[in-house]
């Protein structure tokens, strides 16, 4: 927002905002004036621009000064810890109200239904370890952290994401920058950090199951956009993470599948751009044949994202798999699952029923590794 500029013939007048603070100067000048405050008290009354945050600060000196003179620093410190403490609970109940009730964000109708009954618990358990285990800066030092730059697709899944990223737990470099078709995704991580950037991807199209925009088949112009973001030269989206409704694994080929044709083609310029494209989903949407999916959602339709060699991608797709209790396979027939996805180029981390994570890289990346945290 602009500051007012404010007519100089008239600098008795400053602008309306700034009168609480043009009052507050004026009582310390009464008591203890210096330079440094008057130069604030004339930079107010001519409404400068950025004066507010100056003016603040400046006021915090003089007070703070003024009560160590006055013998009451012990008081002032406990003070500054007492709100201090308030502020953090205050911040610490709003992420819980985030996780855990979303109505300030999500209207009553078809996304909320979903967040709150259709799957949530694998879907939040996908979400979480993509948030502790691939994009936590935490375990790295300061100095070794890098900002995230990333795209992510609107699901209901990237909602309990964007919950997950405001877990204490989690850790995002100051300066990660997302972009993302979802409604919901900016609102939730935005309330919490004020050092990351999101921008949304808008379209004319919207589409109620995921809370997500999406431009129509006519608009050239926002897929080149989509494009340009991970082709610019300066600070290129790295990662797409995505969430497909249906992931079909044969031993010739995987097949990624989503609800509408406009989402496939966001889809299939980032599977061309990114340079690490991460995947969202659960064991019973994991399938062995196109047929067996599209028989699983015969009231829905399916768009098959472009056939890819995903083999040929210089870093390995990454498939994030939580268990859920409407998977029937045997453990034995899972694993064979896995096997095929690992064969056709994906690296997955994928949750056996006891909820313990599992890791299986493709054959050419194959090498010892630990054990992801649960």
């Amino acid at each position: 927002m602009m500051a007012k500029k404010t007519d100089p013939q008239s600098s008795e007048h400053p602008a309306e905002e700034n009168l609480a603070l043009l009052k507050v100067i004026e009582l310390l000048e009464s008591i203890y004036c210096t330079d440094d405050l008057e130069k604030i008290k004339v930079a107010v009354k001519d409404g400068q621009p950025g004066i507010e945050p100056r003016a603040r600060t400046e006021i915090y000196k003089i007070l703070r000064f003024l009560l160590e003179e006055a013998g009451f620093q012990k008081a002032f410190l406990e003070l500054r810890e007492t709100i201090h403490t308030a502020s953090e609970r205050v911040d610490s109940l709003l992420s819980e109200m985030t996780r855990g009730d979303l109505g300030q964000f999500l209207a009553q109708g078809t996304l909320q239904t979903r967040y709150e009954k259709e799957h949530p618990a694998p879907k939040k358990c996908a979400a979480r370890f993509v948030a502790q285990n691939l994009l936590n800066n935490r375990k790295k030092s300061p100095v070794q952290q890098s900002p995230i730059s990333c795209f992510v697709q609107a699901s209901v899944t990237s909602i309990h994401l964007a919950c997950e990223l405001t877990d204490s737990h989690v850790s995002l470099a100051a300066g990660s920058l997302f972009y993302t078709n979802s409604i919901a995704f900016p609102l939730i991580l935005l309330q919490q950090r004020d050092d990351i950037s999101v921008y949304t991807l808008c379209g004319t199209g919207y589409d109620s199951l995921c809370g997500g925009w999406y431009p129509d088949r006519e608009d050239q112009d926002a897929r080149e956009h989509l494009q340009s973001l991970f082709n610019r030269e300066k600070n290129p989206l790295q990662e797409a993470i995505l969430t497909p409704i249906a992931v079909a694994a044969t031993a010739d080929h995987v097949d990624l599948f989503f609800t509408r044709q406009e989402i496939v083609e966001m889809v299939n310029i980032m599977v061309d751009c990114s340079s690490r494209l991460i995947l969202m989903a659960f064991r019973s949407r994991i399938f062995n044949s196109r047929d067996e999916a599209t028989q699983n959602f015969m009231n829905t339709n399916l768009y098959q994202v472009k056939s890819t060699d995903w083999n040929s991608k210089n870093e390995a797709p990454i498939l994030v798999v939580a268990d859920d209790e409407k998977d029937i396979r045997t453990e034995q027939e899972w694993k064979e699952t896995v096997k095929r996805l690992s064969d056709q180029g994906f690296e997955v981390y994928w949750q056996d029923a006891q909820s313990k994570w599992h890791q299986t890289k493709r054959p050419r990346d194959r090498q010892p590794t630990e054990s992801p945290q649960k």
